[in-house]
């Protein structure tokens, strides 16, 4: 590919240029272009290659190892950490009936609270719900925050402290088993702002999913609502599209 292909996809605009590049670098690592252990180019050459100022490169390598893909150190070269073969997939059904052998919890906070009706795009309010504020990792790194709403009415059939140690969206499923009608949940892709950068430990702009996931009883009442951002490159979905294509 020329300089000339490769720099026509860095554009001026809402989006720096090094967040752009960190992207397209992103996306050779994540299809395993460049593999684990793997040097990749110089700053000098990502600068002339991709025709953009050496700070620039050196922004998006900061980037990207703040994102745990890359390792970078003074005086040695740049090596990709990240290993397809072992990295976790999460993905809208998989992160909630699996986890990796390293799952841990972080609640932020726990306290009455109800979602906001803009944030429906199915079903309606109950009376009142508990708000769990949280953070998911694995082996020590964030991967997703959320906020959650359950419903008060399912949320006092939880054990004690079992949202410390569990999945909501698993206790929500396991819990209401005879209250839930409908699960549904939206995806969307878009860039970390501030709140969601420090709380993912990431630099602003990396790309992320945000999911909106919903569960309501059969009157279409409101169980639980689940607004979660996930880092763009450890989330995935996957489906059966055979139906769509007949």
């Amino acid at each position: 590919m020329t300089n000339q292909t490769q720099s026509s996809l860095l554009k001026a605009g809402p989006v720096t240029l090094y967040a752009q590049l960190a992207e397209i670098l992103r996306r050779k690592i994540v299809a395993g272009v460049w593999a684990y252990g793997d040097p990749i180019p110089t700053l000098e050459e990502l600068a002339e290659e991709y025709e953009v100022a050496r700070v620039t490169a050196r922004q998006a390598i900061q980037m990207l190892s703040a994102e745990g893909l890359l390792s970078s150190h003074r005086g040695r070269r740049t090596t990709v950490i990240y290993d397809a073969k072992t990295q976790p997939i999460f993905m809208s059904v998989g992160s909630v009936e699996r986890d990796t052998p390293d799952f841990r919890l972080k609640v932020f906070s726990s306290e009455p609270g109800m979602p906001a009706r803009e944030d429906l795009f199915f079903g309606r309010l109950s009376d009142a719900y508990w708000l769990i504020s949280k953070a998911d990792m694995d082996a020590g790194s964030t991967y997703s925050v959320s906020k959650n709403f359950i419903a008060r009415k399912l949320f006092d059939r939880f054990p004690e402290g079992a949202f410390e140690r569990i999945k909501v969206a698993r206790l929500v499923s396991e819990y209401g088993r005879d209250m839930v009608s409908v699960w549904k949940e939206k995806v969307t892709v878009g860039m970390s702002d501030e709140d969601e950068s420090r709380l993912l430990g990431c630099a602003q702009l990396t790309p992320v999913a945000r999911i909106t996931r919903i569960c309501a009883d059969v009157e279409g009442t409101v169980l639980y609502v689940g607004k979660l951002t996930y880092l763009g490159s450890r989330y995935e979905t996957q489906r059966d599209i055979t139906h769509l294509m007949k």
